[in-house]
């Protein structure tokens, strides 16, 4: 019932206004109406009357982005962080923004300059593990998704990417440890699955263990060739 709820958003602002709160849902209703023109139209307006409060930026930020107009989106989540770099949803969506335009440099420095905000925040320590991991720069990597890890230890994403690291070098202990721990807590991950039993049939050892997740990858997902690929190789790793 967004007409309702703008209807008593309006109420509530002839009466107080001072409660910002109020103007950004408001916008957010007209958003969710579908009517963009006057959700900018109405963060604009609660842009000019608190034009130091960050939420606004962010809110406008927001819209942008999820348009996919994404000039007009960086700004906005700049001018957020300029008025407050503790607010970590700034910096994690700009950060996304550089990663869907395909911005790998300037999102490894927003994300470093992120981390050296908010140090403690394990999605951004997170999300720049996976940018310079992208950017083959592995040893750099480390750190960034062990601190992640080290303040959320149930942290999947970061297990996965470090384990895929550290296989890599061929440090499995850790990888296999990794492994395991991401599939207990997201058993039926296809992804985690088809991942470690590639990795176990590289090796050849395991194949049962190896063969039984690889099936149950494709079992979830029987079009990614990455999956069927390595049943392939399991079979043939076992010379069938």
């Amino acid at each position: 019932k967004w007409n309702d709820a703008a209807s008593l958003l309006k109420q509530s602002i002839s009466r107080d206004v001072s409660n910002i709160q109020n103007y950004l849902l408001l916008g957010e209703v007209y958003y969710q109406q579908g009517d963009t023109v006057a959700a900018v139209a109405e963060f604009d307006h609660v842009i000019e009357l608190f034009p130091d409060d960050f939420r606004a930026y962010f809110s406008l930020a927001s819209l942008y982005y999820q348009q996919g107009e994404w000039e007009p989106a960086e700004i906005n989540f700049k001018k957020s962080i300029d008025l407050n770099k503790d607010f970590p949803r700034s910096w994690i969506t700009l950060g996304l923004l550089y990663l869907r335009t395909q911005k790998l440099e300037s999102a490894e420095e927003h994300f470093r300059q992120a981390v050296a905000a908010l140090p403690d925040d394990p999605h951004i320590n997170f999300l720049l593990g996976s940018v310079l991991n992208q950017r083959r720069k592995t040893d750099e990597a480390i750190p960034y998704l062990e601190n992640c890890l080290r303040i959320d230890p149930n942290y999947v994403d970061a297990m996965s990417t470090l384990a895929m690291i550290y296989d890599d070098k061929k440090v499995h202990q850790k990888s296999d440890s990794l492994y395991q721990a991401a599939l207990t807590a997201r058993p039926n991950d296809p992804l985690l699955m088809n991942n470690y039993s590639y990795s176990l049939s590289v090796r050849g050892i395991k194949l049962k263990e190896a063969i039984a997740l690889a099936q149950k990858a494709v079992a979830a997902d029987s079009t990614n060739g990455a999956y069927l690929d390595t049943l392939g190789w399991i079979y043939f790793k076992q010379g069938d």
